[in-house]
């Protein structure tokens, strides 16, 4: 087959640009390549010369891929860059007539986009114009087509329960203006236009300092701590602290509105739309179908296809040495390790592994030697300085290469993923899979498709920090649960089962083409 796959970073950088999406489309093209399947890969709105030059087309070639990318789209990517104008990315006439153009030039077999940032709601039926022979796919790698900022989480901080028609959306977010953003692209300064969290306070001011050994004292069993009438309300909900709330794997329809839709309302109808004229659009996770469902995404367009990862190619070849013995009989022998790795953000949770952390008493904190392989991480040094003379030790590093994985993990006795908001489907978790190592994870979006309780992993409610404290004060009591998590450790399926898997959903979407799936409706801005 003749296979295109969209996404707005250019391929050959991996997960060096765009992130774990982009490394795992590098791994895909590369799989498909191999199984003699001919793959052209298009990118768009990540480069440019010219601030109101039109649009092109460039091609060249990776690694046996064809490579296609639009330089001075009028869609910027990623999409924080777009944010402010919501309305280019529901229709762009010149884009789109391109689009049309390079489809026509292609004729491929299948397009499977795995972001539409960079391009316009609109592309899906620009592909169908240009070669309407073509099957079209799109994975839901995350809620960039129904939130312009991607995470669903308003101000960074709190989850999206309702946008209000689009008015929530109006100031959600510090953002760019677009036309600064080609200007600083066009000078060659590549740093992610994402505003940068507000750091952390220092340790002697963080809320969470005055509530500290709750866990691991004779006072261990009053959990949460009671609320008393009269007092006000528990700090844990105070409105000083509204991120701070626990945060449920619901899915829950989107409100009504007494607004009037704006342009951001506008560009969320443009995208479900979008999707529900694709034959095919694949969620990485049960949550991210039902999320999307809920939106309006048809059902009979929707499947879960978990996704592979290379790790477990690494991890095999890598030949890894598992960790020294834990227990001696009833007695631990050593410090529990303990990983954390990914990006310092707010969404991946470190901040608010720190405050699990302070909540627990120096007898539990020293059963833990703490390893922490954040890309970015610097920011959160002193916060975990000011906690080391507590642990049974700190390892800090600002970063990684994706192969130093199997080197870095496989001696851990626990992995964490504590994010903070509906994770479509991390491979952080995926990756400590392939490497044997359990995880303790957050119950929040396609986190517990992976982890399942009691078996290779523990899991605690979203974005509570009393129940993370928790379950880590049992594992300190319980260390010989960690040798039966292990035991029940197995790894991910590989790329190239993935790719088995997507061969056959390529086969029911060009299927569907063939008996004559339904046309998109044009999308034309008002």
């Amino acid at each position: 087959m003749r296979i295109v796959l969209v996404n707005w970073a250019p391929i050959a950088e991996g997960a060096r640009r765009g992130g774990g999406v982009n490394g795992y489309c590098q791994s895909l093209a590369l799989e498909l390549a191999g199984r003699g399947h001919e793959v052209i890969s298009l990118s768009s709105g990540a480069r440019y010369d010219a601030v109101d030059g039109p649009p092109r087309i460039e091609a060249s070639a990776w690694q046996g891929i064809q490579i296609r990318e639009v330089v001075n789209s009028p869609v910027l990517a990623p999409s924080l860059a777009q944010f402010r104008d919501p309305a280019g990315e529901t229709a762009s006439p010149v884009l789109e007539n391109l689009l049309t153009g390079l489809m026509a030039d292609l004729r491929p077999d299948l397009v499977h986009f795995h972001n539409i940032e960079g391009l316009s709601a609109g592309c899906v039926a620009a592909v169908r114009h240009g070669w309407p022979a073509a099957a079209v796919v799109y994975s839901l790698h995350n809620y960039h087509t129904i939130c312009p900022q991607v995470y669903l989480l308003q101000g960074h901080r709190r989850a999206c329960h309702s946008y209000d028609n689009g008015h929530a959306c109006v100031g959600c977010i510090p953002a760019p203006d677009p036309r600064e953003e080609r200007e600083r692209l066009i000078r060659g300064d590549r740093a992610a236009p994402t505003p940068p969290s507000p750091p952390p306070p220092p340790p002697e001011r963080r809320p969470l300092a005055r509530l500290r050994r709750w866990f691991g004292g004779d006072r261990a069993e009053e959990w949460p701590p009671r609320f008393i009438p009269g007092r006000g309300p528990h700090p844990w909900y105070g409105d000083d602290v509204p991120a701070w709330r626990p945060l449920l794997n619901v899915v829950q329809p989107e409100p009504p509105s007494d607004k009037p839709p704006n342009d951001y309302a506008r560009r969320r109808a443009a995208m479900v739309a979008m999707l529900n004229g694709c034959d095919l659009v694949l969620a990485v996770s049960e949550f991210v179908a039902d999320k999307f469902r809920a939106m309006g995404v048809r059902e009979d367009r929707l499947a879960v296809a978990h996704i592979g990862s290379r790790m477990t190619e690494l991890a095999a070849a890598a030949g890894l040495t598992p960790p020294p013995p834990l227990m001696a009989e009833s007695r631990r022998l050593r410090p529990i390790r303990v990983v954390f790795m990914g990006y310092n953000n707010w969404y991946k949770g470190l901040p608010m592994l720190a405050d699990a952390l302070d909540l627990l008493t120096p007898e539990i904190l020293a059963c833990f030697h703490l390893h922490i392989y954040a890309l970015e991480g610097e920011q959160m040094e002193p916060i975990f300085r000011s906690i080391e003379p507590r642990l049974g030790g700190l390892t800090l590093r600002h970063g990684y290469r994706y192969d130093e994985i199997p080197s870095l993990v496989a001696g851990m006795d626990l992995g964490i993923v504590p994010s903070v908001w509906w994770d479509n489907a991390p491979q952080t978790v995926m990756e400590m899979f392939a490497c044997g190592v359990p995880v303790l994870g957050a119950a929040l979006g396609g986190i517990p498709d992976f982890v399942r309780e009691g078996e290779n992993g523990l899991l605690f409610r979203g974005n509570d920090r009393w129940d993370l404290a928790r379950r880590l004060a049992e594992i300190a009591r319980q260390p010989e649960i960690l040798l039966r998590l292990r035991a029940g450790v197995r790894p991910p399926r590989s790329m190239s089962q993935h790719v088995a898997e997507l061969g056959r959903l390529y086969e029911r979407a060009l299927s569907s083409r063939t008996h004559g799936s339904a046309e998109p409706e044009p999308v034309r801005s008002e």
